[in-house]
């Protein structure tokens, strides 16, 4: 289609006599100023025909068929080869080999039935002190409670106390419970104290301490801050009760719900 003709001269040297040359030897300086390197001459001859070049090329390739399945086959290994040092220290020290995997496996093995036993006894633990239990003395209950037939007493043996949960008009109380001797029961400062304790335990004056009149005596409780729930305290019978209501409570309904409360025996 094309043709291109370049022509490159690239040096243009003169021819020297003898006497020249021994001057060029001489003065390098004027040599290198008058002898430069020609640029080269470039001449292009353009398609005279001016033919069309097409505008698409359109290339055949032979069709490859590819395989679906490739097969590699490798050799087949006869044998391993093992040092004659390696093979006598197996034979020498094979019987004792057999003994530590043994004991491996017998130690692992112990440690995973320790590991099973411990958390089957922590769970039969923790099953027995949430079990329903008789405490040791003659818990309190309410009439709804003792009446449906399952009391929901549940006794913590550590604490020697007995809690159950109720309702009253679908306002959740806890009731948790123990033991006071004689003595504690006569005694006016029982109840105080426990009535402070209530106090210390949330940070609150005692100013902020209500009093619900019942027919087992003073009722103390108090509002619990940033929440509805309330706490209180009541001797009842030779019990110390501490009431927890989720929700709050009049007087009216304390003395209500106080009023409900009988010995399950």
């Amino acid at each position: 289609m094309f043709q291109k003709i370049t022509r490159f001269n690239i040096f243009r040297k003169k021819a020297h006599s003898d006497s020249d040359t021994e001057w060029l030897n001489t003065a390098d300086e004027r040599l290198r100023k008058r002898l430069k390197p020609a640029t080269p001459v470039v001449e292009v001859i353009t398609n005279k025909n001016k033919s069309k070049i097409p505008s698409v090329i359109k290339f055949k390739l032979p069709k490859i068929k590819i395989p679906n399945q490739i097969t590699l086959k490798l050799p087949k290994i006869k044998h391993i080869i093992i040092s004659k040092k390696l093979s006598n220290f197996i034979k020498r020290f094979k019987p004792h080999l057999v003994v530590s995997l043994a004991l491996i496996l017998i130690i692992t093995g112990i440690k995973v039935l320790l590991t099973s036993s411990e958390k089957q006894q922590n769970e039969e633990q923790k099953n027995e002190q949430s079990q329903v239990v008789k405490p040791d003395f003659n818990p309190a209950v309410s009439l709804n409670k003792k009446a449906s037939g399952d009391t929901g007493l549940r006794y913590s043996p550590d604490k020697k106390s007995a809690s159950f949960e109720d309702e009253y008009f679908s306002k959740k109380i806890i009731v948790s419970q123990q033991q006071l001797k004689i003595e504690e029961v006569q005694n006016k400062e029982t109840l105080e104290k426990a009535a402070n304790s209530i106090a210390q335990a949330y940070g609150l004056s005692i100013t902020s301490r209500q009093v619900a009149e019942t027919n087992s005596g003073n009722f103390y409780y108090y509002d619990i801050p940033d929440s509805e729930m309330q706490r209180g305290v009541l001797i009842f019978k030779n019990l110390l009760l501490f009431l927890i209501s989720e929700k709050k409570l009049d007087q009216e309904d304390w003395q209500e719900y106080i009023k409900t409360l009988v010995l399950n025996n």
